[in-house]
């Protein structure tokens, strides 16, 4: 994108896609005028990808004004800084090191000097750091590795010690004439059953929660193309990815005893019965 040469004297603005949409209906609003802070109106002169600020928010409504000249504000006195973006194919290593040799000895009017250079990824990073959206991500990340953790070693456990007290049927089963792969196959249904069934039934509870949490009302300020916050599409996925992992857990909680059972001669697995 180009911006025009008369740009900051026409007090242009530049508005995201979904701003543009939110406004106008549509993402083509180059020409439209747009009103905020005061009365005045500006032009808009281009219509940018949606952006997101922080690496755990969802893009928003963003305006950007051109302006000739640097505001006077106490906090931007100190400081200045410019971001150059770098074509691709542009080893970054070497445009650092030119910056560095031919730019910045001329870099010093006045009181002003030339501090140093850095990439975007890095100062993000850093900002996100000191923010704490990087703690925050980290928290959330360890409580569901916590849960999930929890939830495997209890399930599994559960259908571990139900496939060992059933030895000796699986002992009689074999000396029955029954083939390895077919025992494990009626375990393995078995499990699958029980928690498609358990599934089914907890269903009902928890639309429940769902609507009675007020989670089935529609976001004000999310944006409605992200299935997030969508709560029948959000429902439905969460849904079904919470029943893939639970049948997932079932079946490695009930395959690794009963194969291991499976294989113990008849005769061992029916001596205590």
């Amino acid at each position: 994108m180009s911006l025009p040469e008369d740009c900051a004297a026409r007090e242009g603005v530049f508005v995201s896609e979904r701003m543009a949409k939110e406004l106008f209906g549509t993402a083509d609003a180059v020409g439209k005028k747009v009103r905020y802070g005061d009365s005045t109106f500006h032009e808009v002169m281009g219509v940018l990808q949606d952006y997101k600020h922080r690496v755990n928010e969802q893009p928003g409504n963003l305006l950007i004004q051109v302006n000739g000249k640097i505001p006077n504000h106490n906090w931007i006195q100190r400081m200045y800084m410019v971001t150059f973006r770098l074509k691709q194919n542009v080893d970054v290593a070497a445009f650092e090191k030119r910056f560095k040799a031919e730019v910045v000895p001329q870099l010093t009017v006045g009181n002003f000097y030339f501090t140093k250079l850095g990439r975007f990824a890095d100062i993000r990073r850093q900002y996100e750091n000191e923010s704490g959206v990087t703690n925050t991500l980290r928290l959330q990340y360890s409580l569901a590795g916590f849960a999930l953790l929890c939830v495997f070693l209890g399930m599994v456990g559960t259908f571990w010690i139900r496939c060992n007290a059933r030895r000796q049927d699986i002992g009689l089963m074999r000396s029955m004439g029954a083939t390895r792969k077919g025992i494990c196959s009626q375990f393995l249904t078995e499990a699958w059953l029980l928690v498609t069934v358990a599934f089914v039934v907890s269903l009902p509870l928890t639309i429940h929660r769902v609507y009675a949490s007020g989670f089935a009302n529609p976001t004000m300020d999310g944006n409605p193309d992200y299935w997030q916050n969508q709560p029948y599409t959000h429902f439905f996925i969460v849904s079904i990815l919470t029943y893939v992992i639970l049948l997932i857990i079932a079946l490695l909680g009930t395959y690794a005893p009963v194969t291991r059972a499976a294989k113990i001669l008849p005769a061992e697995a029916l001596r205590d019965e």
